[in-house]
């Protein structure tokens, strides 16, 4: 993927997020565990008060196997459609992907 569509992760963000041993995720279809990764994700963003800016770039890069391939994609399409990629817009393309409609109900 070419990054000269996307800012670079500012180490001391990336070294204070390790510190707080944020979880992988690897995609699939267990409702439970995406929920639960993007709970545990904001809690660290919170205890570290990180700025939105960063925010996107910490969480995808906990991202693994299909979950990963999934974001490359996502991101490809939401540059292509002019989408802004926010923290809001993140979460609203992931709950999509992983916490359909159809479940919701």
């Amino acid at each position: 993927m070419n990054n000269n569509n996307r800012t670079e992760v500012a180490p001391n963000w990336l070294e204070q997020f390790q510190r707080n041993h944020p979880p992988t995720f690897k995609g699939g279809n267990d409702l439970d565990a995406a929920m639960n990764w993007l709970t545990e994700i904001e809690k660290i963003f919170n205890v570290m008060d990180c700025p939105l800016t960063q925010k996107v770039k910490l969480a995808t890069f906990m991202l693994t196997a299909d979950a990963h391939f999934w974001w490359e994609g996502a991101l490809r399409r939401m540059i292509d459609g002019g989408v802004h990629l926010n923290w809001g817009n993140f979460k609203k393309v992931f709950l999509e992907k992983y916490f359909p409609d159809d479940v919701k109900s």
